[in-house]
């Protein structure tokens, strides 16, 4: 993100874009379509196990929630030329 703010602002609208998953299964729960909401939970890690293989696949979804921080943070220092400090480095 240092080097091309634009990659990472298209990294960032990919994370925002996949953290959606989680308030439209809220929304198909709440709107009474169980069965769906179900597929829905069951669909990202289901693409995901082939890849995880053990039980990483069912935390992987989640993940995006504890990384979006991170890349925003990244974006930012990136845009407003702030320095960010990295294993102990100023970069």
């Amino acid at each position: 993100m240092m080097l091309n703010p634009w990659i990472g602002l298209v990294t960032l609208l990919a994370a925002l874009s996949l953290a959606l998953w989680l308030p439209v299964l809220a929304w198909l729960w709440s709107d009474d379509q169980r069965i769906v909401a179900a597929v829905f939970a069951i669909l990202p890690v289901a693409l995901l196990w082939p890849w995880y293989k053990n039980w990483r696949a069912i935390a992987a979804p989640l993940a995006i929630y504890f990384l979006l921080p991170m890349i925003a943070n990244g974006f930012l220092a990136a845009l407003t030329g702030r320095h960010v400090e990295w294993k102990g480095r100023t970069i």
